[in-house]
């Protein structure tokens, strides 16, 4: 008669104590939910810091009271908003006048 390495009464859990797999899966598991649970609770915020914000120009040959006066800057500003743009959050809008000098 050949002798089996684990008697036939063994349950599972004798041989998973036997084995010493009982304690290693689950320290595995517990390591692997974690990083599953921390990726999925960082990714909302990985994808909100990596929304662009865009630098947009304003370049004007007359002067800032001039445009502001004419509603040029005032009217890009609105059509943006008209877009869903919002001035500080999707873009940020630098304007440059050249007071009538086109040097």
């Amino acid at each position: 008669m050949a002798s089996q390495p684990f008697p036939e009464s063994s349950t599972l859990a004798d041989l998973r104590r036997r084995v010493g797999t009982d304690t290693g899966c689950r320290s595995t598991r517990r390591r692997l939910l974690l990083a599953l649970g921390a990726t999925a609770l960082a990714s909302p915020l990985t994808l909100r810091a990596q929304t662009k914000i865009w630098r947009l120009g304003y370049l004007d040959y007359g002067s800032r009271q001039s445009v502001v006066d004419a509603g040029r800057y005032g009217a890009l500003i609105d059509g943006l908003r008209e877009r869903g743009y919002v001035e500080g959050k999707n873009f940020v809008l630098e304007a440059r006048y050249a007071d009538g000098n086109a040097d």
